[in-house]
């Protein structure tokens, strides 16, 4: 008998709900982090969360810097994540 094979694919085709979540979810974290005592156990937990979160970031989007530049965030210019108009001046 031959192995059978999977059908599941090895991407998430749209992967912006779960990315959205994922960066509710990290900035309750690093709220948390704010709150209990530095280099503590719970502090170093919750940094393992928001490490586990960006590298799941990183594999959705290939970006390793998704939360940082504010992925996540619905874009305000169509699909384009980097429109040309610069911040603070006014849209034509």
């Amino acid at each position: 008998m031959s192995p059978r094979r999977s059908t599941r694919s090895d991407r998430i085709l749209n992967p912006e709900p779960l990315l959205v979540v994922l960066g509710t979810c990290r900035a309750e974290v690093l709220r948390a982090t704010i709150t209990v005592k530095a280099f503590g156990p719970l502090y170093h937990a919750l940094s393992m969360v928001v490490t586990a979160i960006d590298a799941l970031a990183t594999m959705l989007t290939g970006n390793a810097y998704h939360f940082a530049i504010g992925g996540s965030v619905p874009p305000q210019h169509g699909n384009d994540p980097n429109p040309s108009a610069k911040v603070g001046e006014p849209e034509s």
